[in-house]
């Protein structure tokens, strides 16, 4: 099983963004709106959109700028708008928790596709972990999620 590590996505630099932005052939000229200046640099622009940051990121491999998982707990914020700002960072998995469901999104050639389990994640049984989530003991669910994967406590 792979070894999370946490990972802040305010750790990503802007130029790195940019050049991410610029790999994936986005087009990053300025597009001023009607709640940025017509003069705002590149830069502020891409902060604008891309400047936030997950409930919980990850990363399975270290030495990098983008995590691989982000995770959400939504609340009033709408899904789409959450997914396109990952998006622009080309994060390669995002989960929303809401109202005891996991969604589970996948980056794929440039749009994500909502998926049934997680690509990063291929053994984790997502039902089982929604379960334990759901209980009313964090100590049960705790030990119910080690006893499936087998993890010493």
């Amino acid at each position: 099983m792979v070894k999370l590590k946490l990972h802040l996505d305010a750790d990503t630099s802007q130029k790195s963004l940019h050049k991410a932005l610029l790999d994936r052939r986005h087009d990053v000229t300025r597009t001023p709106n009607d709640w940025m200046p017509l003069d705002a640099s590149d830069e502020v622009q891409l902060k604008g959109l891309t400047e936030f940051q997950a409930d919980l990121s990850y990363n399975f491999e270290t030495g990098k700028d983008i995590s691989d998982l982000c995770i959400e707990v939504m609340g009033y914020k709408s899904n789409v708008t959450k997914l396109r700002r990952y998006q622009l960072l080309a994060v390669p998995e995002v989960w929303f928790w809401e109202e005891g469901k996991i969604s589970i999104y996948c980056l794929q050639d440039g749009d994500y596709v909502e998926m049934q389990g997680s690509l990063g994640l291929p053994d984790l049984d997502i039902e089982h972990l929604e379960q334990c989530l759901l209980m009313d003991s964090q100590l049960d669910a705790m030990l119910t999620f080690s006893d499936r994967y087998k993890i010493k406590a």
